[in-house]
């Protein structure tokens, strides 16, 4: 269950007595907003991954693979750039 950082804020204030002052509010808000960024990271490395081993062992090219893993439009420079920098090493 993903709670916005208003429900943990007030989830803090009510459940734990916690009371939330500006810096408590902002702090919340940064500790939410580092959690998404690695929900997110791990999501496009995990597509990443993916489209890794869907050209090395189906020999699709990146944009076939693109399609079969699902990886959006925004994403497409992320996961690139992870599959060049993958695919370099090896």
């Amino acid at each position: 269950m993903q709670l916005v950082p208003d429900k943990k804020k007030e989830l803090l204030e009510k459940d734990f007595d916690i009371p939330m002052s500006a810096t408590m509010s902002m702090e919340v808000n940064t500790m939410c907003n580092l959690g998404e960024g690695l929900v997110e990271q791990t999501s496009i490395k995990n597509k990443a991954d993916f489209v890794i081993r869907l050209m090395q062992k189906k020999h699709y090219d990146i944009n076939e693979a693109f399609d079969l893993a699902n990886v959006l439009e925004s994403e497409k420079a992320e996961v690139t750039k992870l599959v060049d920098e993958q695919l370099a090493v090896k």
